[in-house]
């Protein structure tokens, strides 16, 4: 199991609490960062990224409709969106993010240069993230 599945993993249990900050991370680093990578990086970020949806995504999505954190997003909130997305009208915690992620982990499917296993791992996070949204909004 790597690192940031264990992580997700002892997230899920709920015995430390629900921060979403390092699943927040990830995903901004997969998805909301660009910058010039190897393919090997992007594969990396991608597959950690999808860890946290396999193992603590729908903690994370019930953290997104339902607003009861006290933090408020903002700067210097977990919840900060990344550089690509400075400047859009999203917000923040929305299903609109939500989406976002999710279309990023199905396009990784169409990309040439990653890797059959990050393909593989960003499909399954894809899929999973679509049920949570079907069957948790009302």
């Amino acid at each position: 199991m790597n690192i940031n599945a264990f992580k997700a993993n002892l997230f899920a249990t709920g015995v430390w609490g629900t921060s979403p900050g390092q699943s927040i991370k990830m995903l901004c680093d997969a998805f909301e960062t660009r910058k010039p990578e190897e393919a090997w990086e992007r594969d990396c970020k991608v597959m950690a990224a999808a860890q946290w949806i396999l193992w603590h995504g729908q903690t994370l999505f019930k953290l997104i409709i339902y607003d009861y954190l006290e933090e408020t997003p903002g700067e210097g909130s977990n919840w900060g969106l990344g550089s690509e997305l400075e400047g859009s009208k999203m917000l923040p915690r929305s299903v609109e993010r939500w989406r976002f992620w999710k279309a990023g982990f199905e396009a990784v499917g169409s990309e040439l240069d990653a890797s059959d296993e990050c393909k593989k791992i960003a499909s399954r996070a894809a899929v999973l993230m679509g049920s949570f949204e079907e069957s948790m909004l009302f």
